[in-house]
């Protein structure tokens, strides 16, 4: 029961060729993105989608990395 959308708005990272957005094992999941604004967009979508389903991310086990 996975709800799975092409988001052409976002840019995710270019890995030899290959635009990834996300990553997910389980019950995480890790958002990649080359622009803050881009990620904005991924969490906002990931909150509602979460929401429908009725799951919520916990905000305590959140986090966010940036590599330059």
């Amino acid at each position: 029961m996975e709800a799975t959308e092409y988001n052409t708005e976002v840019s995710g990272i270019n890995v030899h060729g290959t635009v990834i957005r996300d990553l997910r094992l389980a019950d995480n999941v890790n958002l990649l993105t080359e622009k803050e604004g881009d990620l904005k967009k991924l969490v906002d979508k990931l909150y509602t989608s979460s929401r429908d389903f009725g799951l919520q991310i916990n905000r305590s086990k959140s986090k966010v990395m940036v590599f330059e």
